[in-house]
């Protein structure tokens, strides 16, 4: 028998290069940086390595990175944090052979650690507020540890320092930071607490087989839709979506509209993607029958009116899909447009994003051979599972799927889960990615929709075209 012997590396406290960014700026730039008193937190961050979710502030940069040996660091910054920010956190992990080191070693470790760093830069140094594991300092239910420490370059701002550590099993450790600056410290402080005390756990190898078997369900359950499946799904009627967050009173004149939006899947062809060219123009292909999803909206932001047209063709093989997106801002003073178009033939997928006055953006990607969900299929997906399950047949569906995300312009895994237990109808909930907040929405029998209810509070229900002009036109809002 071969054996192998292994060496463990020392626990070392990693000397982190947060300092650099927070360099001095004019107090001009400074100026531009939101007040920290008015941050909340309410993003999510998913650390896959290391099985943690943490929320960050609106609009932060998080920056994840991977390096051989199990270790992972995501580093968050303050929105403009390279022009001056507030603070900067940093999640790591460390793994040590030692299993029987406690939080308070590892405290004690990096005290030395520190301290060593301090006098060898004869810089002044203290250690404060420290809370030891007896401290009952809980995080997501876990015992935690942490201090703060100040090192000073003896005239202007000193650098401050957290350390919040837990442990999800023996041996390992995860560490979160704070730097900042002493002027900084006490509001920084607060947020970085704030974000420590969003921590959730997961294991992520029960992460990634949860995943696996969604995608698998996800992949097994696309199989089995035919073409007359989606056909019998098809309608000439639009559908009509309202957009809007509901009034204390309950009123439709009180409530404050967001968008609109007009949804056709019908019988189409491919030619039809492309408005500017007649049909006498189309060639072979754009004459392929398969079919069509035309989504037409607006949204209202503040002065800002955002009108979008979105046509996806999937052919009745689904082996070709293509897709052309169109979103157009105006204001009082100009207009603009971002335009993005896909073909996809098989697995073999083109993305191309058009921004008025750039370069063209075209990225090219291979699909996975399963489990990928067009986007003609996602707007039926509803329709479908109930198609496929009867409301007599108690169902709990959980899939996932590989989707283009054309918002962030990227392949991602989207989970859509569906239960009609307890219900007159169908629950549905759906993720277009893991670090966005799920989609809770209420289906009938037909897998209709009849409310979904959005993280940010707004709520989308279905509605008439007249219905909708009415309420639009009552409150002065233009629907084209």
């Amino acid at each position: 028998m071969n054996r192998t012997r292994t060496t463990h590396r020392p626990f070392r406290l990693l000397c982190l290069a947060t300092p650099l960014l927070l360099g001095c700026v004019p107090a001009a730039a400074q100026s531009e940086q939101p007040r920290l008193e008015d941050i909340t937190v309410s993003q999510p961050l998913i650390i896959d390595a290391l099985g943690v979710t943490v929320l960050v502030p609106e609009g932060a940069t998080a920056n994840v990175t991977s390096q051989p040996g199990g270790k992972t660091t995501a580093v968050i910054s303050a929105p403009g944090a390279l022009r001056g920010s507030n603070w900067v956190v940093q999640v790591t992990n460390e793994r040590t052979g030692d299993l029987a080191l406690s939080l308070d070693g590892v405290l004690d470790e990096f005290a030395k650690q520190r301290t060593a760093q301090a006098r060898a830069a004869n810089k002044q140094f203290r250690i404060f507020d420290r809370l030891n594991e007896s401290a009952n300092l809980k995080i997501a239910g876990r015992a935690a540890a942490r201090f703060y420490c100040e090192l000073s370059p003896g005239e202007g701002d000193a650098l401050m320092t957290g350390y919040t550590i837990f442990s999800p099993k023996a041996g390992e450790f995860v560490i979160m930071q704070l730097d900042c600056l002493s002027s900084k410290f006490e509001t920084s402080r607060v947020l970085y607490e704030t974000i420590a005390a969003s921590t959730k756990f997961e294991d992520p190898l029960a992460v990634a087989e949860g995943r696996a078997m969604a995608l698998m369900a996800g992949a097994e359950f696309l199989s089995t839709i035919t073409a007359e499946d989606m056909k019998s799904l098809l309608s000439e009627e639009p559908l009509y979506l309202r957009y809007y967050i509901p009034s204390r009173t309950g009123k439709a004149g009180d409530d404050n509209e967001v968008a609109f939006q007009k949804i056709q899947i019908r019988d189409g062809q491919a030619g039809e993607l492309d408005f500017t060219r007649g049909r006498e123009n189309w060639s072979a292909a754009d004459r392929e029958y398969g079919f069509l999803v035309q989504v037409d909206a607006r949204a209202m932001q503040a002065s800002t009116t955002i009108d979008t047209r979105a046509i996806h063709f999937l052919s009745r093989d689904r082996a070709y899909e293509a897709w052309s997106i169109t979103n157009t801002l105006r204001d009082s003073k100009r207009s603009t447009s971002v335009q993005q178009t896909m073909i996809r033939r098989d697995r073999a997928m083109t993305v191309k994003t058009l921004r008025e006055g750039t370069p063209a953006e075209v990225r090219d990607w291979t699909l996975p051979d399963k489990g990928y969900i067009s986007e003609v299929e996602r707007y039926m997906l509803p329709q479908l599972v109930a198609l496929k399950n009867p409301q007599s047949s108690p169902a709990r569906l959980d899939f996932a799927f590989f989707s283009y995300d054309s918002k962030n312009d990227k392949l991602t895994i989207r989970r859509d889960e569906f239960t009609n237990i307890d219900i007159d109808g169908w629950r549905y909930t759906s993720q277009p990615e893991r670090s966005e907040a799920e989609i809770q929405t209420i289906l009938d029998v037909t897998g209709n929709l009849v409310r979904r209810t959005l993280d940010s509070g707004i709520v989308i229900e279905p509605v008439t075209q007249d219905r909708l002009r009415r309420i639009w036109k009552e409150k002065g809002l233009l629907m084209e």
